[in-house]
């Protein structure tokens, strides 16, 4: 893939509130997307802070904001600058993040995408926090371009009797919210439990995988014909958002450590 060149340009908003804080904005210059570390800030849309939903927030540890900066700017570059001008707005980069009462690692909205990092010495590695970045970002290309989306072939790659749970915040509160990787559920066209929970879920699993596969990931690939097939899905869906999203793009992908 070709190397983009990418111009940053960062400015820091600060704000009074008892004491001196700063939020730092970084700015994608091929997109105009922002890349933000709010600090005290309103960053959910409102009905997110009320009622059972109860969004709640840490903000981003400090000694953190130059690795993440430096990665979420190459997660960026996995995407044509006109399609995420058209798609993305803003990455919020937060410590934590706390919805129904349970911890999420990432979450969006309808052009925003969270993200959290507790830092290297809690398992927030790059590898983790991009994963995380590409399944949010397919959730808002899934509810934007559903007419693009093949449900029923995708549907049909599932066994007859499957039936997906509850979503995300069941598995979550129920413990079964597992991203490792299940050879009973491979088998069933999954990649781990947590797929199972609903279509966006799965839909998401894959995304996280493909733009960023370990060889493990692959190999399920070549074993298992619904997870080849799904992926095939992800690549048709993802072609017709952009004719830059290939089956050679794909296959092109740097493969990570495990």
């Amino acid at each position: 893939m070709k190397t983009i060149i990418i111009s940053i340009i960062s400015a820091f908003i600060l704000a009074f509130s008892g004491s001196l804080k700063a939020q730092k904005t970084i700015i994608h210059e091929p997109s105009g997307v922002k890349i933000i570390f709010p600090v005290d800030e309103a960053i959910f849309p409102s009905s997110w802070y009320s009622g059972r939903i109860n969004g709640q927030y840490e903000p981003l540890d400090r000694e953190e904001y130059e690795r993440t900066e430096e990665l979420i700017i190459s997660c960026l570059q996995k995407y044509p600058a006109a399609m995420l001008r058209n798609d993305l707005e803003i990455v919020y980069v937060v410590k934590t993040l706390e919805f129904y009462g349970a911890g999420y690692g990432g979450t969006n909205s309808n052009t925003d995408v969270y993200l959290t990092n507790k830092g290297l010495s809690r398992g927030y590695d790059n590898a983790y926090i991009e994963r995380v970045f590409h399944a949010e970002f397919s959730s808002i290309l899934l509810r934007k371009y559903e007419d693009y989306f093949d449900e029923e072939a995708w549907l049909a790659c599932n066994d007859p009797e499957f039936e997906y749970g509850d979503g995300g915040v069941a598995a979550l509160k129920s413990n079964k919210s597992s991203e490792d990787f299940d050879e009973e559920l491979n088998k069933m066209g999954f990649i781990n439990q947590y797929a199972t929970s609903d279509m966006e879920n799965d839909f998401n699993s894959f995304a996280k995988n493909m733009f960023l596969p370990r060889e493990s990931f692959l190999e399920l690939v070549k074993t298992y014909p619904g997870i080849k097939k799904k992926s095939e899905l992800l690549i048709e869906f993802y072609g017709k958002i952009h004719r830059f999203f290939d089956k050679e793009y794909f296959e092109n992908m740097e493969v990570s450590e495990e």
